[in-house]
């Protein structure tokens, strides 16, 4: 896996993810920890997508802490974080995000891909009973990216900053035309 194809923000949930699995004195690093370094990403496109979906994003963040704890534990004064690894199962998933940008025509992976990928093959692990607890599934899921996405291709290391910039960052002139409008005719009236 080519990381100078990966985003900024696929690149810090993976270092994110890391992080959690030795905060959880995890001996590896697996989807569930990619997962919530995803839903936890500060201003990040799929905490925005999730509260636009109406999922609590916060109940969510308590699901996946429920079962990060669920997880094998190693304690003692052997453990670095040094011998904590990736599963097999998290590289599928950055196979799959590969593969959905492809089919995206974008030129890097975003976290949008790795999301996707994460509902398509987590169906029958934790993260699945999660998704399937909040309803969170891909036709929704892609109806709600589309609306924050548009058209726009992932074409730079850091797209998600560029989605919805306007309503974030700029003022809607024609919204502010319209209302300064309606109120002239008010006046007239």
């Amino acid at each position: 896996m080519d990381i100078e194809r990966m985003t900024v923000r696929v690149q810090k949930s993976l270092n994110d993810a890391y992080s959690i699995a030795v905060k959880n004195h995890n001996q590896q690093v697996d989807v569930i920890h990619l997962f919530s370094a995803l839903v936890n990403q500060e201003d990040g496109l799929i905490p925005n997508i999730l509260e636009k979906m109406n999922i609590s994003v916060e109940s969510l963040n308590s699901s996946i802490d429920l079962e990060l704890k669920k997880l094998p534990q190693i304690h003692g004064e052997g453990i670095s974080s040094q011998g904590v690894v990736a599963t097999r199962r998290i590289n599928e998933v950055l196979i799959k995000a590969d593969e959905i940008s492809k089919e995206f025509k974008d030129a890097y992976i975003s976290v949008e891909h790795v999301m996707l990928a994460i509902i398509d093959m987590e169906t029958s692990t934790s993260i699945g009973k999660i998704l399937k607890q909040y309803n969170i599934n891909k036709s929704d899921f892609l109806k709600v990216l589309s609306q924050v996405r548009g058209s726009q291709r992932v074409e730079t290391q850091d797209p998600e900053g560029t989605y919805e910039a306007l309503a974030r960052y700029g003022t809607n002139l024609v919204e502010l035309a319209k209302k300064h409008k309606t109120r002239s005719c008010n006046r007239k009236r």
